[in-house]
């Protein structure tokens, strides 16, 4: 079992983040406020494990099954918990595992996510953005947002063991 590394952090007006904008090998994506957790679905069951380690242990039998139909055997998920209103939803934007065998490069993997998405009502996938200017002056307004990552396209997983591990093929930009 692996756990998810810490995106590096930079500023909107950091002159790195205007050379990304600019790089078609970059995305943007929305940051969800929530836990951070990997979905594994391991013998027919599925497990939320949180950065730290830690088994979330409430019950959420409708997105259980709902990531249980989504995905294969072997398969893990990485995204953020969140709750809106009475209920708790999934906002996936990885796929570091498929079937047990790693699923490639970001850009590969976030076609594979789509691949398997199918409308599921507690679970959304990230979208990405070329425009990423547009993307920070809209998620600055947004509810339950904490602002972008970009994300280098080529990258793969990367698997972190230690929670101060950082990458600089994700990097967080936020208010």
């Amino acid at each position: 079992m692996f756990f998810p590394c810490n995106p590096s952090t930079m500023s909107i007006h950091h002159h790195k983040f205007y050379q990304m904008a600019q790089d078609p090998k970059w995305a943007a994506e929305v940051c969800m406020i929530g836990f951070r957790c990997l979905a594994h679905r391991i013998n027919g069951r599925i497990d939320l494990w949180t950065r730290d380690r830690m088994r979330i242990t409430a019950p959420l039998p409708e997105l259980r099954r709902q990531i249980k139909d989504m995905i294969p055997e072997k398969t893990i998920l990485d995204g953020v918990l969140f709750g809106e209103g009475r209920k708790d939803h999934y906002f996936v934007f990885d796929i570091p595992e498929l079937k047990g065998k790693g699923a490639g490069v970001l850009r590969q993997r976030q076609a594979l996510l789509r691949t398997l998405y199918h409308g599921q009502t507690l679970i959304q996938i990230a979208e990405q953005f070329d425009n990423h200017y547009r993307l920070w002056s809209d998620v600055r307004l947004m509810p339950k947002v904490n602002g972008i990552i970009l994300k280098y396209l080529e990258s793969n997983y990367l698997i972190s063991y230690n929670r101060q591990k950082i990458t600089h093929h994700w990097i967080k930009i936020t208010p």
